[in-house]
């Protein structure tokens, strides 16, 4: 190969570098449907969620989920990780996974002192927590 041939090749792989970058990725529409659970001391509930509508923007840097929208705190090659912090109105820390190979989306609710006992790889209670199986949505027509 001459040194012409390395210099198109090199410019083609890095265009194609920038263009594939999350910088530039758009949003990806999801289908996910699962459980949802709520644990004593609030009334407990184990509801099935039926299939619904998701997003996930790696440019934005967001999660929008059948509860809740969220941002992302780690992206990773198998792996997106999110949270939310707790606030005056909804008191539970929020934090989830959504595996990027499998489509499984796990999302735990904890109040601040089960949230570091989990943090610390300690066992901790969870106040609510839901399994989801996502999918890329599919348009009907």
């Amino acid at each position: 190969m001459n040194t012409k041939s390395v210099s198109i090749v090199a410019s083609a792989l890095a265009i194609y570098g920038v263009i594939i970058t999350p910088t530039f990725a758009q949003a990806v529409n999801l289908t996910c449907r699962g459980r949802y659970h709520v644990y004593p001391p609030e009334e407990s509930i184990d509801a099935s969620l039926p299939p619904s509508a998701s997003s996930v923007d790696l440019a934005a840097k967001r999660i929008v989920t059948p509860l809740g929208a969220y941002t992302l705190s780690q992206i990773d090659e198998d792996q997106l990780t999110f949270d939310a912090p707790a606030s005056p109105t909804f008191g539970f820390i929020t934090h989830g996974t959504l595996d990027r190979v499998t489509g499984k989306m796990l999302i735990w609710w904890f109040l601040p002192p089960e949230y570091e006992r989990f943090k610390g790889n300690r066992s901790a209670h969870a106040a609510r927590y839901a399994e989801l199986e996502c999918s890329i949505a599919r348009r009907l027509l």
